[in-house]
């Protein structure tokens, strides 16, 4: 075989060889950008930033465990800030009624 005749030959090997290398990951991406891959993957990702979140929180409570508790105190009124005022509201009508209302027994004229 003549040297241009072997170059073709190893220029069709490698074309081929490119060829399979394309497809297989053709087939590869197609897999990965599968609905439920996709899924998959992502519950993965939201799964592990959650634990890692959870491990920082436990680390930075048990360094700073006065922040921390000031800070869950902060989050529970955040998170009761209506039933707390409500409780005030009631309490400051009552409290108005009160100071407004005759002394019992005081004779109305």
């Amino acid at each position: 075989m003549s040297k241009p005749a072997r170059d073709v030959d190893l220029a069709k090997a490698e074309a081929a060889a490119a060829r399979e290398r394309f497809m297989a990951t053709l087939s590869d991406v197609r897999t990965r950008l599968q609905p439920a891959q996709l899924r998959r993957e992502a519950g993965g990702a939201i799964k592990q930033g959650g634990n890692r979140l959870a491990r920082a929180a436990l680390t930075t409570a048990q360094r700073h465990p006065a922040r921390m508790a000031g800070l869950g105190v902060a989050l529970m009124l955040l998170v009761a800030r209506n039933q707390i005022f409500g409780v005030a509201r009631a309490a400051g009508a009552r409290l108005a009624n009160h100071r407004h209302a005759p002394p019992k027994g005081a004779a109305n004229d």
